[in-house]
């Protein structure tokens, strides 16, 4: 494509200069005044068609560079996606394991204060002096 463009502009002085010279020879010679306008309408269809071609060509390349870069985009807010969800899911575990942890600390605290009211309510006899009262009388 630039190579096209390059050859086009490289090209349209010569092209200026030829249609100055045709118009001069036609001047002179009148009978081949419309073959070189000819080949200078010929030259530029031809250069119209290389334009035209190195601007579908310039297209093509744009779409295709469009479609990497929005496929990159894509990738990124793939991967930043997949790192929010894993920073929530990470979250939640740890709020559930703070909620787990309370909960057995709490079912525990319950625990041991009904053992301790029921320790001051229901007052316990010592058993060890009996089975040490038994021990002794067998002997």
């Amino acid at each position: 494509m630039k190579t096209a463009i390059f050859t086009w502009l490289f090209l349209l002085p010569l092209q200026i200069y030829a249609t100055t010279y045709s118009a001069r020879l036609s001047e002179n010679m009148i009978p081949k005044a419309p073959q070189s306008q000819e080949l200078t309408g010929a030259m530029d269809a031809m250069n119209l068609e290389l334009i035209s071609s190195a601007e579908q060509e310039e297209a093509n390349g744009n779409f295709q560079a469009i479609a990497v870069s929005q496929e990159k985009h894509i990738q990124k807010l793939k991967s930043q996606l997949a790192h929010k969800n894993h920073e929530i899911y990470s979250q939640e575990l740890e709020q559930w394991k703070f909620q787990t942890s309370t909960l057995i600390f709490f079912v525990g605290m319950l625990l041991f204060a009904f053992l301790y009211i029921r320790s001051k309510i229901i007052p316990t006899q010592p058993e060890m002096a009996r089975v040490s009262n038994l021990y002794s009388q067998e002997k």
